[in-house]
């Protein structure tokens, strides 16, 4: 071989190299998404790989070499070069489709991750919501005379006559005081007879009492009137605890503690949109008081009583500072 042809051939060899690299590249980063959609590369890639198979033991066989005999040299020459570009080609591909097949597991993984995220959601939700009803149920049978709360004692001869004011402001018989309330109404009746009792002993008599002395009092006639309804409201308030204990308890397997803690607030801000005013304004009293030891935390933790935010009523706004500054849905105060 001349030495001119061994330079043209060195030459085209070079350039093609050069170009195959070039486009290879293009091509990996079209395939990894990071072009947008274009097959001229690859059109071009596969032509001159076409045409190098056709034409390069044609050329390495025929009239630029003085025979046959001599080609064989060349061969092996070519061989020994390609063979490291070659093995290093399919080093890369093997990479390449190693390192997707990683992404591809990991895309699995995700997958299986997300679906078990959603089977805990839904078997949580089962139940959850199972919960709720027996809440509406209990409340549903909840049954209550005004009559039960008085007695010979100071606080039941109070509760007698606050009662009797307020049936004779509603033009009703004295005798209705014998009359079931049933359903929510429950609440509201027995609520107006707690608050009055509150207005009388703690805002008007004891006005002057450091925040110590009235609550001690407020827990005398919470007890009072609690314990008169226990048969109820002690149910009620154990069934409304569990619901928020179970929220709490639940790992929902989220990514951060933040969004583990949105879950459970959305759950929650679901259980206390279920609640009348006067079911909150007993939670409140009730929270506060030695039956809620338990209960009172997660009140807090979960703004439950949200709606008293601004409540500025007497018997609401004298024993706010129980609690903590969340359990309104306020930020700690500094």
């Amino acid at each position: 071989m001349k030495d001119y042809q061994l330079f043209l051939i060195s030459t085209l060899f070079f350039g093609v190299s050069i170009y195959l690299y070039v486009h290879t590249r293009k091509v990996l980063k079209y395939f990894k998404g990071e072009q947008p959609k274009d097959y001229s590369h690859i059109i071009m890639m596969i032509f001159l790989i076409v045409i190098g198979i056709i034409f390069v033991p044609w050329l390495f066989t025929n009239s630029i070499f003085e025979g046959y005999e001599s080609t064989g040299p060349i061969g092996d020459t070519i061989g020994g070069i390609t063979a490291p570009f070659i093995n290093g080609l399919a080093a890369v591909l093997v990479y390449i489709a190693f390192k997707e097949q990683v992404k591809a597991n990991q895309l699995v993984q995700d997958q299986f991750k997300k679906q078990e995220k959603e089977d805990i959601r839904k078997s949580f939700e089962s139940t959850f919501f199972q919960l709720l009803q027996i809440h509406h149920d209990i409340v549903t049978k909840m049954d209550f005379r005004l009559k039960i709360l008085m007695n010979d004692t100071e606080l039941g001869s109070k509760t007698k006559e606050i009662v009797l004011k307020f049936v004779s402001e509603r033009e009703m018989s004295p005798e209705s005081v014998k009359d079931s309330i049933h359903g929510r109404d429950v609440f509201k009746e027995s609520f107006i007879v707690l608050q009055s009792l509150i207005n009388h002993y703690v805002i008007t008599e004891n006005g002057d009492k450091d925040d110590k002395e009235a609550k001690e009092i407020l827990d005398t006639i919470y007890a009072y009137v609690y314990h008169k309804m226990d048969a109820d409201y002690g149910h009620y308030f154990r069934n409304l605890y569990r619901i928020i204990k179970i929220i709490d308890e639940q790992n929902f397997q989220s990514e951060s503690e933040e969004e583990e803690f949105k879950i459970k607030y959305s759950y929650t801000s679901i259980v206390r949109s279920q609640l009348s005013d006067y079911e909150i304004f007993w939670m409140y009293f009730n929270g506060m008081s030695d039956y809620s030891e338990k209960f009172k935390p997660l009140i807090e933790q979960y703004a439950l009583l949200k709606i008293l935010k601004f409540n500025e009523e007497p018997t609401i706004f004298k024993f706010k500072s129980n609690y903590k500054f969340s359990a309104y849905g306020l930020p700690k105060k500094d």
